[in-house]
Order: structure tokens, then C-alpha cells, then sequence
């Protein structure tokens, strides 16, 4: 009962304290920005343009909830987005050209999750040279040309409103509860948990390491192609410089809601609000790029959100090494899946019986 009573306190202050400090900065911005509490900036300029990073982001964690990491997603998403302009101009197909998106980001993901898996190469490495082969891939297929002139079945994935929201809003919806469901509810998602908490452990137990693996990185690559559908609706235009530094914005994303480098420990939920502060802050610089201190007054660069984002990283990063040394000398052990931890590797086997 006290092991489980300190967990919940961990809990409690990773997510619970994430979601405060995303209100706090959310009113303090709506009071002192103007326009950033209106229809056009929450919907259109954080959702409808940045939809995307979030569902890259939904695939990261699962990426890292396996001690993984995936640096290629931005080459991904530009590969995917060539490939699919392509198909486009080729074929004059829309639906020929989602399918390619979406199936080019699954066959590079796959390549990534075989490598690591059964090529037990380190995540680091694969990713690392992956990203430059899927680069070099997109300005082989594309060169320097803007493929665009998509039909509306395409920038409908934009452009369009559900319900009186757009679209986007709606995709990103589905990929945090769907996902978050899967980690929280089912026996794939305990096996997620069980090899980032102690792949040793979960091999022993019967968890198919390899395989697990392998279906994260597919995960990943899949929803870069979602990704790249998303940023092709939105822009009418792609070409293979896109997705430049995505890999680090998704990874702070997932860091900074507090899912732990270390694995087996995080949820989709601290990833979305991760998400949305991100997105707030970069929304607050593009809306009122002025630094007030007392009586001292600068004007930041646009191009200030790029060191931001690194310096949440490294805070991030910082945060959570400090958590988890605090958590080993309390004794606590990590939470059970729906909860943001790991569940025990006996554990997923027995569920499966």
C-alpha cells in the first residue's frame, strides 16, 4: 500500500502538474496576447497548421516507451509527402496517392524496426543513418521540384470542417485516444510498457521483444505518412526539404509530457499536453514576439522557437533523470500501464491467458 501510495504521488505530479502548469501559461497568454484566445490562432494556426507534429509525436512515445528512439521521422514525412506528390502527378489518383503516403511511411518505419529488432543494431544508429537514406531518397525521387495541385479529396484532410472543427483537430483526436486505449487497455500495450521497463524480463516471461519492437516502428512510420497527408492538405505544396528538424520537436513533445527516456514509463495523455504547450508557446512568439522583464524590453526573433524547443528538451531531459533518482531512492516502482508506468512482464503473459 505504500509503494502504491507513492506512485500515485509520482503520478500526480508528472501528469496532474503538466496539465496545471499548460492552464497557467494558457490564461496567462489569453490575458496578455492579443488574439491568442480567439478561433483563428487556437484552431486554425495551432491546430489546423500543426496537427501534424502531434500525431509524429503519438508515435514517438511509442517509440521511446520501448527504450527506442526514432531520429528519421522528419526525413519520413518528407519521403512519404514526395512520394505521394509523385503518385499524384502520375497518376492523377488521390486515392493512389494516400495510399502511397501512407504506405511508404510503413515500409520505412517497418525497415527501422527491423533493423533494431532483428539487426539488433542500437536504435540511435539505425536512426541516425536512416534519417540520411530517407533524405537522400526524397530529393532522389523529387529533386528540388514543389509537387502541389492536390485534388480536395487530399487538402480536404485540412481544409475541411467536421462538426464545426477542423479536420486535423479531429485526426489528432483519434491518434491520442486511440492509442492512448491501446497502451492503457490492452494486452499489446502492456507489452509495450513490459520490454521499455526490462526487455530482459519480458523475454523470460514469453513477451515477444522483437515483435513489439518492430510494431512500434511501423507505428512510428505509419503515422509519418499520416503526418505528411496533413502537412501536403495544409500547405498544397510539398517537397523534399519538409519535415527538417521534426525529429527534435517530436521528441521534446514526448519528453517534455513526461515520458521517460529510460523506457517503460509515460503515457499518449502527457504527451498531448505536452503537444499543447509546445504549440501555446511557439503560438504566443508568433503573436507578440516582445520580452518584458520589469522595466526591461527586447524584441525576440522569429526564429527564437528553435532554441526554445531545445532548452525544453534539455530541461525535459534534466527533469526526468532528477525523477527517476528520486523515485529509486523513495523505492518506488514503476506504475502499472493506464497510469503512465510499466506493468510487471508476468504480468502481460498472464493477461494473455
Amino acid at each position: 500500500m505504500r509503494k502504491e501510495g507513492r506512485r500515485s504521488r509520482f503520478r500526480f505530479q508528472r501528469e496532474y502538474g503538466l496539465l496545471i502548469l499548460f492552464l497557467v501559461l494558457f490564461v496567462w497568454f489569453a490575458m496578455t496576447v492579443e488574439g491568442f484566445f480567439s478561433r483563428e490562432n487556437l484552431l486554425d494556426s495551432v491546430l489546423r497548421d500543426r496537427a501534424h507534429l502531434g500525431v509524429l509525436a503519438v508515435g514517438m512515445t511509442l517509440v521511446i516507451l520501448t527504450r527506442g528512439i526514432d531520429l528519421s521521422v522528419g526525413s519520413i514525412v518528407a519521403v512519404s509527402a514526395v512520394a505521394m506528390g509523385l503518385t499524384w502527378k502520375l497518376t492523377g489518383n488521390g486515392v493512389f496517392a494516400l495510399g502511397m503516403a501512407l504506405g511508404v511511411g510503413a515500409a520505412c518505419g517497418v525497415l527501422n524496426g527491423l533493423l533494431v529488432s532483428r539487426g539488433r543494431v542500437p536504435p540511435l544508429i539505425v536512426t541516425l543513418a536512416t534519417l540520411s537514406v530517407y533524405r537522400g531518397l526524397a530529393y532522389a525521387l523529387g529533386g528540388s521540384t514543389n509537387f502541389g495541385g492536390f485534388p480536395h479529396l487530399i487538402l480536404s484532410w485540412s481544409r475541411d470542417d467536421l462538426l464545426g472543427l477542423p479536420v486535423p483537430l479531429w485526426v489528432l483526436l483519434a491518434a491520442f485516444v486511440g492509442f492512448g486505449v491501446y497502451l492503457a487497455k490492452t494486452q499489446g500495450g502492456r507489452a509495450v510498457y513490459a520490454v521499455g521497463s526490462n526487455p530482459a524480463a519480458a523475454q523470460l516471461s514469453g513477451v515477444p521483444v522483437n515483435l513489439v519492437k518492430l510494431r512500434v516502428y511501423l507505428v512510428s512510420g505509419l503515422l509519418a505518412g499520416l503526418a505528411a497527408i496533413l502537412y501536403a492538405a495544409r500547405n498544397d505544396s510539398v517537397r523534399a526539404d519538409i519535415g527538417q528538424e521534426y525529429e527534435l520537436i517530436a521528441i521534446t513533445i514526448v519528453v517534455l509530457g513526461g515520458t521517460s527516456v529510460a523506457g517503460g514509463e509515460g503515457s499518449i495523455a502527457g504527451t498531448a499536453f505536452g503537444f499543447l504547450m509546445l504549440q501555446a508557446i511557439q503560438s504566443r512568439i508568433e503573436l507578440n514576439n516582445t520580452l518584458a522583464i520589469g522595466s526591461f524590453h527586447t524584441t525576440l526573433p522569429r526564429e527564437i522557437h528553435g532554441v526554445i524547443v531545445a532548452v525544453l528538451l534539455i530541461g525535459a531531459l534534466l527533469l526526468d533523470a532528477w525523477s527517476r533518482k528520486r523515485a529509486r531512492a523513495s523505492g518506488a516502482t514503476q506504475s502499472p500501464p493506464g497510469a503512465g508506468g510499466a506493468p510487471p512482464a508476468e504480468a502481460v503473459v498472464l493477461s494473455a491467458g
